[in-house]
């Protein structure tokens, strides 16, 4: 008697298709790709060819059509799937280069991990100075037992920085926009610029993140460079100080 297949709908899918053949340096890249967008989380927002990109792929002869296939199955393997539910029924353009939403296979919502799970941020701090002295500031959120984060703001010229919480509620919504912003996809290398000559009003700045399950912290740092998305990142950033009396130290029209 054949015994029944409890295995969800997108791993059966997988099952019955037959692997994607890859070149090893392919493997190499779709490894890396696969884990990258675990480290992401659920709820991230991103695309084939985004994450290649930022997992260090500039070789025109890769496969990028064999890739996407390939990193969906390798994604459905680790209990992931890319839904690109929002683009059905639409001709919009290359599926690698189309967005998806990274979720759970046995959770269908877009919800991000909850604070107890591998991968959720425990700790953040992002900062930044400029020559003239101005816009210093260091942001500090730091998680709590109950899931929301106590906050902690210093400023320049300041005696003592200014504290603050926020509940859990509001601390999901933190955690969504940063992978809805794919902060965790930013990659170290490209922020540092040495022009050879002193810009007395250039911002350095500095990001990092430790997370539940991994020993390492998301370091990163930029000189008068920054990631796509750096200034929603610093907008969020910021939002939640002025929220606790901290004035913005730049006004733009992020959303």
């Amino acid at each position: 008697m054949a015994s029944a297949d409890d295995s969800p709908p997108d791993v059966k899918r997988e099952k019955n298709h037959r692997r994607t053949i890859l070149k090893p340096y392919e493997e190499e890249l779709l490894s890396s790709m696969a884990t990258r967008i675990e480290e992401m989380g659920i709820g991230t927002q991103t695309t084939t060819a985004r994450v290649a990109k930022q997992c260090g792929c500039d070789d025109e002869s890769v496969d990028m059509f064999g890739l996407d296939d390939a990193l969906r199955k390798e994604c459905a393997r680790r209990g992931y799937r890319l839904d690109m539910s929002s683009h059905e029924n639409m001709f919009e353009g290359l599926p690698y280069n189309l967005e998806f939403t990274v979720k759970a296979i046995r959770d269908t919502s877009s919800s991000v991990v909850p604070p107890h799970v591998r991968g959720s941020i425990r700790r953040l701090e992002l900062g930044w100075v400029c020559m003239v002295g101005s816009m210093v500031r260091d942001y500090a959120f730091q998680r709590r037992e109950d899931g929301g984060y106590d906050v902690r703001v210093e400023l320049v010229g300041e005696p003592s920085p200014v504290s603050g919480t926020m509940d859990r509620d509001e601390a999901e919504s933190f955690d969504t926009a940063l992978q809805r912003i794919g902060v965790l996809g930013w990659r170290r290398p490209q922020y540092q610029m040495d022009r050879g000559y002193l810009i007395t009003d250039q911002e350095k700045w500095h990001l990092a993140i430790e997370r539940e399950g991994y020993k390492r912290r998301f370091l990163l740092d930029g000189d008068g460079q920054y990631p796509a998305g750096f200034e929603d990142l610093r907008y969020l950033v910021e939002g939640v100080g002025a929220k606790l009396g901290v004035p913005r130290a730049f006004d733009d029209d992020s959303e």
